[in-house]
């Protein structure tokens, strides 16, 4: 619900050449972001508050074993409280590292890679719909279908049941979780396939030649006018 002068462009990739190799024999599920800090505030769409209100109790209703990877927990608090959830559901391995190493793309990179599935599951926040879908983009960019929350850029960029499964509510994450927990390779080995993300969409070059449009269009220059940014490499 943006007036005529806004203009929404999604945030960019940039290449990276990690892609998925083969699926795991016990079933990955990773996600990636900020858990966040314990900010009463911040409580009502935070990724912690999505996780326990959706997924978590989906997740304990699969049968099979999973494994979870939880990367953006920062506090040993936070980590025990995962933990404690999860002890008595032993089918359920958790992987919740504190030490990460965010500033370093090919190592975010190369924790996505080893994911059988990426979760991007969000709760119905304005906050969230204002999202950008960052994390989800470089799941697809890897090669790795999603869960994900049919919430802001999610549904952007998910196809339902081609790239992964798109969620309206609980039981459509418990109907994707079994989906890709009985996944036949083959069918597996397709939907990675589908999730290659056209990197021309969403490269630097992409989002600067559409900034430069948009200014363009904002400062009254006749199309077709050349502007030649200062950062080398990038013109239009």
């Amino acid at each position: 619900h943006f007036n005529g002068n806004t203009h929404l462009i999604t945030s960019p990739l940039r290449e990276h050449g990690f892609r998925k190799k083969k699926r795991s024999q016990r079933l990955h599920l990773g996600w990636v972001g900020d858990w966040g800090a314990g900010h009463p505030e911040a409580e009502a769409y935070s990724h912690r508050n999505s996780m326990f209100t959706y997924l978590f109790p989906q997740l304990l209703k699969l049968q099979k074993p999973v494994k979870l990877s939880l990367l953006g927990v920062h506090r040993e608090e936070d980590r025990q409280e995962v933990l404690r959830y999860f002890r008595q559901y032993p089918h359920i391995e958790l992987h919740i590292p504190l030490n990460r190493q965010w500033q370093d793309d090919d190592w975010v990179y190369r924790q996505i890679s080893d994911f059988d599935v990426g979760l991007s599951i969000l709760n119905n926040h304005l906050f969230n719909h204002c999202k950008s879908a960052f994390k989800l983009k470089q799941y697809l960019s890897v090669g790795v279908p999603v869960i994900a929350s049919a919430v802001g850029e999610n549904k952007r960029f998910v196809k339902h049941r081609y790239n992964g499964f798109l969620c309206h509510k609980s039981s459509d994450i418990l109907m994707a979780l079994e989906a890709f927990a009985s996944m036949s390779q083959v069918d597996y080995k397709r939907m990675c396939e589908a999730t290659c993300v056209d990197h021309e969409k969403y490269s630097t070059d992409t989002f600067c030649r559409k900034l430069l449009e948009v200014w363009t269009m904002r400062a009254g220059l006749p199309s077709g006018v050349t502007i030649v940014s200062q950062t080398p490499g990038y013109q239009d």
